[in-house]
């Protein structure tokens, strides 16, 4: 089983980039946030689907947005 945890500056980040994909177009925020939330549902499903990068790091690239998501897969092991 895997967790997902946010650094405070990727929470900035994607709140700045919402604000942003808005100012383009609007509702496109809404399409942003569901990107990023169907990317995270992905790795956490099946991340060993993708490939490992240095032993822990795992790269999803959204092609619409333009963006690359590193995630760090930390495994919570249930005693």
């Amino acid at each position: 089983m895997y967790n997902a945890t946010y650094f405070e500056a990727v929470f900035t980040d994607i709140q700045d980039a919402k604000i942003w994909y808005n100012e383009q177009k609007e509702g496109l925020e809404i399409e942003f946030a569901l990107a990023i939330e169907i990317a995270i549902q992905k790795i956490l499903a099946m991340p060993t689907s993708y490939t490992l990068r240095h032993k822990m790091f795992v790269l999803l690239i959204q092609k619409h947005f333009h963006i690359i998501f590193i995630f760090i897969l930390i495994k919570i092991i249930k005693m």
